[in-house]
């Protein structure tokens, strides 16, 4: 476990604080919202990218590359597992090399590639580049999490993470309304994607300036031994001189003894956000196409994206923000895996009225965020500092991954026996996911109030 917390007797009675205890005791205040920014930029990023903008225009550059909606089902599913094996490959170069300057490099990554594929001269090539931006993307969020957990105080940390994902969502509305505003004075041109997909480039360009500056995680620079940088950046972020020295640097106990149990707690995680993020998934990539079969116009149906899908996770999301550090990630994980549950399998009981079924596809959609957000998160709350680099990267494999299955699934279980077979699939789907989830987990969820080492320390003795 980290050492957190002086042990000396003399420090104590001296009055040394540890400190980290200055900011874990923090209030949210300017610094905590910039780390805020400059830890979600990147998301925002990804968001804006990845689905704001890439599922309306496609739109558009399925004309321009004469490729089939058969074809985007295949490269939504390569362009998340591009993101997945990104997630995988820079989780461990982030608990090795710092969460700052991984969140740094993999951005100006995406900056290139994503740059590269607006000058694509074949289908081929602009999938190729835009799995190449995901790969990229994939290393942004092993960084950050960890990042900004670590300098969240722990009465809010729960909320700021939270908040985190509030910005990426936010990514999804402009990017769609970008791409709407685009789409519908060009009447959806065949070259107005390149138009749309320049537009991404800006958060990628602000956030890499923001990152340029930004301090290390002064618990990481700690359990590295680089004492000096590590009381510096606490200063940094607390307003607060901290003038004690550090006899030694942080270590990590009875990590080995404990580590087949991280290990087993991965494997949850994974199936939890691999079936509860589904639903989401599904509205995030083919909800244009799924509309269309109820009836709705391709503009409208992409119109309607921003309400039905976007502000759901958004509305969602800050709903978990406000709950999540008083009643407990157990709590409001039971509540919103029950919602999602109950309303994904609702939605098979009004496929015939339009009316009725888009609010509960944005409750659907709503609650899928919700509770995936809350397993998500535990990777940089749950393991150890050495360690939370690469569980962020093995839960953002396993969101990306059931992102990717949509593109194989929805035409699979669409052709089956339409909306009813899909959303049915995805309701016990989700059922099992939470239950899997819950009953290997348990208690050791309850970290709402404790501080990293806290949580480390009692690690061993959450049954």
């Amino acid at each position: 476990m980290l050492r957190g917390h002086p042990t000396d007797k003399d420090d104590l009675r001296k009055g040394r604080r540890n400190p980290f205890e200055l900011i874990d005791d923090a209030r949210l205040n300017k610094k905590i919202y910039l780390i805020l920014l400059v830890a979600g930029i990147g998301a925002f990023a990804d968001y804006y990218n990845t689905a704001g903008i890439l599922t309306p225009s496609s739109l558009s550059y399925l004309k321009f590359f004469k490729a089939s909606t058969v074809l985007y089902g295949h490269f939504v599913f390569f362009l998340n597992i591009g993101i997945l094996i990104g997630a995988l490959t820079w989780g461990p170069l982030v608990d090795l090399f710092g969460r700052a300057r991984i969140f740094f490099i993999d951005l100006i990554c995406m900056l290139l590639f994503a740059t590269l594929s607006i000058f694509s001269t074949n289908f081929t090539e602009f999938q190729v580049f835009r799995i190449l931006t995901g790969f990229a993307i994939g290393g942004d969020y092993g960084a950050a999490l960890p990042f900004l957990s670590e300098f969240a105080p722990k009465a809010i940390r729960g909320r700021v993470l939270a908040l985190f994902w509030v910005m990426a969502q936010t990514g999804l509305v402009t990017g769609t309304l970008v791409s709407y505003f685009f789409l519908a004075s060009t009447n959806i041109s065949p070259e107005v994607w390149k138009i749309i997909f320049v537009t991404g480039l800006i958060p990628i360009l602000i956030g890499a300036v923001l990152r340029y500056s930004v301090p290390e995680s002064a618990r990481w620079l700690f359990y590295k031994g680089k004492t000096d940088k590590a009381l510096e950046a606490v200063q940094r972020v607390t307003g607060t001189s901290v003038n004690e020295g550090i006899t030694a640097a942080a270590e990590v106990r009875d990590f080995k003894r404990n580590l087949p149990i991280y290990l087993l707690l991965l494997i949850p995680c994974f199936i939890g956000i691999y079936a509860t993020a589904m639903p989401a998934g599904l509205a995030t990539y083919f909800f244009p196409y799924i509309t269309q079969s109820l009836g709705l116009s391709k503009l409208t149906s992409v119109l309607f994206q921003v309400p039905e899908v976007w502000m759901a996770e958004i509305v969602f999301t800050l709903i978990l923000a406000l709950i999540t550090d008083r009643i407990g990630r157990l709590k409001s994980l039971i509540a919103g895996g029950t919602v999602l549950v109950i309303s994904t399998l609702a939605i098979v009981l009004f496929t015939h009225n339009v009316g009725a079924l888009l609010p509960i596809i944005f409750i659907s959609n709503g609650s899928s965020v919700f509770t995936q957000t809350i397993i998500i998160n535990w990777g940089a709350e749950l393991f150890p500092i050495n360690m939370r680099g690469i569980a962020s990267g093995v839960n953002i494999a396993a969101f990306r991954l059931s992102l990717a299955s949509t593109g194989f699934l929805e035409p699979i279980l669409i052709g089956i026996g339409g909306v009813v077979a899909l959303y049915t699939f995805l309701g016990l789907l989700s059922l099992v996911g939470l239950l899997v989830v819950l009953a290997v987990i348990g208690k050791r969820g309850s970290v709402e109030g404790k501080s990293l080492e806290e949580v480390s320390e009692t690690f061993g003795k959450n049954k």
